[in-house]
């Protein structure tokens, strides 16, 4: 976040992202690379940003190759890495920029607390099936 305030430059730090038996594999062999090499002669707030960038942008191209087969435009922004706000706004900002529609956690977050709250929605529609089809078992011995 300092280095955004301070119009820090980032460094180009990219991830390679590429289809492998039918799915998609992130290799974060580069950045580490990269990061390693130009630990001691860049600034931390410059590899920071970078490393920040590279990460939307990998989300973004993930999401990219998914539509591409897909044609599924729509993506949702959740689980704790997107607690971060400069990875968030920046992943918000390239997905819009290549017209996905985004949808992110507000009355909750993105983190353990939504995973909880969907596996107890889970269990309740679950639990709601079981007397349904209980109610209706019951109903055909009546008869």
């Amino acid at each position: 976040v300092s280095a955004m305030r301070k119009k820090t430059e980032p460094e180009v730090l990219d991830f390679s992202v590429k289809g492998k038996n039918g799915g998609i594999e992130i290799d974060a062999g580069p950045v580490l690379q990269k990061l390693c090499l130009l630990r001691k002669t860049k600034e931390t707030g410059a590899l920071a940003l970078g490393f920040h960038y590279g990460t939307a942008r990998m989300v973004c191209r993930v999401c990219e190759s998914i539509r591409r087969e897909t044609h599924i435009r729509t993506v949702t922004l959740s689980g704790g890495v997107f607690q971060n706000k400069v990875l968030t706004e920046l992943a918000l900002k390239f997905l819009r920029e290549k017209d996905f529609i985004v949808y992110m956690n507000k009355a909750v977050p993105p983190n353990d607390g939504s995973l909880s709250l969907g596996q107890t929605y889970v269990c309740l529609m679950a639990r709601e099936e079981k007397e349904a089809r209980d109610v209706r078992g019951s109903s055909r011995k009546d008869h």
